[in-house]
């Protein structure tokens, strides 16, 4: 027992002293390492042997790191972070494609970006007349904004400075969404209507096509690899139209109050919707017929998306989120989010997570549902080498008795 403390001690020690080195993916790895395997110790604790199990461990950092994780598991999520700077709603979050930056936008009318590595560099890089509702980051040089007053605002996403301003609809943007390949770009609005455009020229977006609804337009998307889009609207219908022509190829009824957001998933093949009625449900493509209802959540749906095309995190207005496992067809995880969350967005590694609050602050977040996946995460991005294997294995297979060896 004291021979296998000490090895394990030494061991721990050998990989801390790895971690400080200045080779960021021995570091991440050996970080990640920790995470998964604190996890696993502390998912095998419950309430009445907490103590015991405690008290194999005398390394003070150890023990704080798998109290954290013990708390994470009967709590929710693991806090890391909280970015101060907006005064109003966060209402959409993403990160860039490079995950150098978090970007935020807020009904304060600015939108934020936040250095990644750090979190304190926050900078006002767009400002804006009126509330922003939401974004997207169209280039690696372009940023379009949707505005309150029915304008869109083009930027330059690297200098942060105006392209051009544009009256896009008579009343609030709610969404806009693109497809840069064929130079397209969505934008719905709360004057009942989606409209399609070209970004040929970016300065100059020109109007192609407008869908109408009954109600307010919530959600306006591309589906992928076909001539169609998809919109969603406060008349709780989901339609689908020919881009070309403008025609509406097929009205999806079914939810009894306004679509909030849909998601294609499957290649195209299926759709998920999300409701105020508090459900989700799942259509096929292109028949528009509808297959299956995941389930209720807890309160009215805000926002949902896809993690590693197979997750499906969906927040509602309880302050929860529920990961379903889209081949599973279930619930995997229910997470507690910050009080009044009104957006989040996840980072796949290192499997964080932003939660944007309704008070301006966002909550930067760690969650154990990913760190699980560590090991597929690792053979399939890594094809970690036999060094790396060897290195996890000496730190993490000397476990005090009456613990069983674990190796990320």
């Amino acid at each position: 027992m004291k021979f296998n403390k000490l090895l394990f001690l030494s061991s721990f020690c050998i990989s801390l002293f790895l971690s400080a080195m200045d080779t960021p993916r021995v570091k991440t790895l050996m970080q990640l390492c920790v995470l998964a395997n604190t996890h696993k110790v502390a998912k095998d604790m419950t309430p009445e042997n907490k103590d015991f199990i405690m008290n194999q461990f005398k390394f003070s950092e150890l023990r704080e790191l798998i109290e954290r994780e013990f708390n994470f598991i009967y709590g929710s999520y693991k806090p890391i972070k909280t970015l101060k700077g907006h005064s109003d709603q966060v209402r959409h979050l993403t990160f860039d494609s490079g995950n150098q930056r978090l970007y935020s936008a807020s009904l304060e009318g600015n939108v934020g970006s936040w250095d990644f590595q750090d979190y304190k560099h926050y900078r006002i890089s767009y400002r804006h007349g009126s509330p922003v509702y939401d974004f997207l980051l169209y280039s690696p040089t372009v940023m379009i904004s949707a505005c309150g007053d029915g304008n869109i605002v083009l930027w330059n996403q690297s200098k942060s400075k105006l392209i051009k301003e544009l009256q896009a609809h008579s009343a609030q943007v709610t969404m806009v969404s693109g497809d840069v390949q064929n130079k397209l770009l969505l934008t719905c609005s709360a004057d009942n209507t989606a409209k399609l455009w070209t970004m040929e020229d970016v300065a100059n977006p020109k109007l192609l096509q407008t869908f109408g609804h009954d109600n307010v337009v919530w959600v306006a998307k591309f589906i992928e690899k076909t001539d169609k889009i998809v919109t969603g609207s406060q008349d709780k219908k989901i339609k689908i139209w020919d881009r070309k022509t403008g025609e509406c190829k097929k009205i999806m009824e079914g939810h009894t109050a306004c679509i909030s957001d849909v998601i294609i998933h499957g290649n195209g093949n299926d759709l998920y919707s999300a409701s105020c009625d508090t459900t989700i449900k799942r259509w096929k493509l292109p028949t528009g017929t509808r297959i299956k209802e995941l389930g209720k959540q807890g309160g009215k749906i805000i926002h949902f998306g896809l993690v590693r095309d197979s997750l499906l995190p969906v927040l509602s207005d309880d302050n929860k989120i529920k990961i379903w496992d889209l081949q599973l067809q279930q619930v995997a995880k229910s997470i507690n989010t910050p009080e009044k969350t009104t957006s989040f967005c996840f980072l796949e590694f290192p499997f964080l997570v932003a939660f944007g609050q309704q008070n301006g602050d966002i909550t930067i977040a760690q969650l154990a549902e990913f760190a699980q996946n560590c090991d597929s995460w690792l053979q399939e991005k890594e094809k970690k080498k036999n060094i790396q294997r060897s290195l996890l294995y000496l730190t993490w297979s000397f476990w005090p008795k009456g613990l069983d060896s674990v190796i990320c």
